[in-house]
């Protein structure tokens, strides 16, 4: 779990409002629970990004249940509530926090630019980024429809 917890606070250290954002959650306990494979995991977050563990003595606050492709459709649509009448993703516990946690995430808005042209250059980076809001803004519509 060590690496993935790198990978994510990396990505979320890229847009530090979203690290402000995150701090109203500190003390909370989100449990995921990854259904078809039966595996779960807990997230810590707070205004440093997320601590993960696979073990937690204590109680959790919500828990968040479905497939690993439905989980990750969850984190890049905008309205998930026609998943959750579905039965695609289940949200237990303190509901809202489940709802803000999620609704948070999904304003992630980091800044490509800087990353990108320290490697590619200016020119090539705004073109990437371009083409990956592009690339992103197709993917969320193909997903939602």
């Amino acid at each position: 779990m060590l690496i993935i917890e790198s990978v994510i606070n990396r990505y979320l250290a890229l847009d530090p409002e979203l690290l402000d954002k995150l701090a109203v959650f500190e003390g909370k306990v989100i449990k995921i629970e990854i259904s078809g494979i039966n595996k779960s995991f807990y997230m810590f977050p707070d205004g440093n990004g997320v601590q993960i563990s696979t073990e937690h003595e204590g109680g959790v606050d919500t828990v968040l249940r479905g497939a690993p492709a439905s989980l990750f459709k969850m984190g890049l649509v905008s309205n998930t509530a026609s998943m959750l009448l579905k039965g695609e993703v289940e949200i237990s516990g303190d509901t809202r926090l489940g709802h803000q946690f999620k609704n948070v995430l999904s304003q992630m808005d980091i800044d490509w630019s800087e990353p990108l042209a320290s490697i590619f250059g200016d020119s090539v980076a705004y073109q990437l980024q371009q083409s990956g809001k592009k690339l992103g803004s197709w993917g969320r519509g193909m997903i939602e429809s």
